[in-house]
């Protein structure tokens, strides 16, 4: 292992760490050992996910340009802010009308 992974996974170990004792409002032994444990699968995370992303190659992130010939993009169809997008009914439902006292 490398001087410079050891210092990376360091750095993101201290960083994660203050931050979980900023955020905590008491801070005694028992709290100070879950946010170093915390921070260190933290780290662990960040390290994976950033060993991950170097083997991506940059064009996946990037969407391909669209061919010429490729028709405009159309709206789709709004639908009636009801449940199921049904239009809503003049009259009141079954339960709104058992609901509603009778004068």
């Amino acid at each position: 292992m490398r001087w410079t992974t050891v210092a990376e996974a360091a750095v993101w170990w201290a960083a994660l760490c203050a931050l979980y004792l900023v955020l905590i409002s008491a801070v005694g032994p028992l709290e100070f050992a879950l946010g170093a444990l915390a921070a260190l699968l933290g780290t662990l995370a960040a390290r994976t996910a950033a060993a991950t992303l170097r083997h991506l190659p940059l064009t996946a992130a990037l969407r391909p340009p669209l061919p010429e010939h490729a028709a405009p993009a159309r709206p789709l169809p709004l639908h009636p802010a009801t449940p199921c997008g049904y239009p809503p009914s003049p009259e009141p439902a079954l339960l709104e009308r058992a609901l509603t006292p009778t004068r």
